[in-house]
């Protein structure tokens, strides 16, 4: 069952990446080319540095909070760091440092999760369940003899369903 379930966290966690870097592509207009990296949660994409470009980044992270808090309660969330560079920082010398500030980027952002959900909502309760998950410690509100919350069986369920999977097929609008 646990390794089920982080097998299908895994396969869950890269494919959301997937979609996130995708959609950004998409509403940036950008060809495929621009995205550099993807994988273990992670995405590189290149960028023009305009104004316009900002902003719709800033848009994209603020629907994408949403839509994730919404989903998960804030357990997971979308961490966007980003750097200006020029052609220069592609050389071997200029490279290293070009991550390393991406990075720094990144850690900065990250203790800023949800920065744009924070508001008036943002600390209200919700109602307890009778049970928790013994798997992530969510509230659930069934004991039984099943007693993993919906997201927990989702994710075993998506790890037996691509077992013996060879091709994974994703539709983009």
């Amino acid at each position: 069952g646990a390794l089920k379930g982080l097998k299908g966290r895994s396969v869950y966690v890269q494919l959301l990446s997937e979609a996130i870097a995708n959609n950004i592509l998409k509403k940036m207009r950008l060809p495929r080319s621009n995205l550099i990296f993807v994988g273990g949660g992670n995405f590189q994409i290149i960028i023009p540095n305009i104004a316009q470009a900002k902003e719709k980044i800033e848009d994209i992270i603020k629907k994408t909070d949403e839509i994730l808090y919404s989903a998960h309660n804030g357990k997971i969330c979308c961490v966007i760091g980003q750097r200006q560079f020029s052609y220069n920082h592609f050389s071997s010398e200029n490279f290293a440092g070009l991550i390393s500030a991406l990075k720094t980027s990144l850690a900065r952002e990250k203790r800023r999760k949800f920065k744009y959900k924070v508001g008036s909502d943002f600390f209200k309760t919700e109602p307890v369940g009778i049970g928790e998950c013994p798997i992530c410690g969510e509230d659930i509100k069934y004991v039984g003899n099943d007693e993993k919350c919906a997201m927990c069986k989702s994710f075993e369920l998506l790890s037996s369903k691509i077992r013996n999977c060879k091709v994974i097929k994703k539709f983009l609008k």
